[in-house]
């Protein structure tokens, strides 16, 4: 009985889609539109990120080394 319900859920949505074809391809184009827009800007944001993130571990870097030598030269 499942099977048959998930059978004509299937094809209900299949006619629907086909009947309905250029209001489908309007609605995906839109979608990977707004999905391309949202890759550049988060691109966009990461390439304004970028310099501050890399000072700040080259700062931690930098911190840990001079602990490490620390060490070496207490112990």
């Amino acid at each position: 009985m499942i099977p048959f319900v998930i059978g004509a859920l299937v094809g209900a949505t299949a006619v629907v889609a086909l009947n309905n074809n250029e209001k489908v391809k309007k609605q995906v184009s839109d979608s990977a539109k707004k999905l391309k827009d949202a890759a550049v800007d988060g691109a966009s944001k990461l390439k304004e990120k970028y310099p501050d993130v890399k000072k700040s571990v080259e700062k931690k870097l930098d911190c840990l080394s001079s602990d490490t030598k620390q060490v070496k030269n207490d112990g």
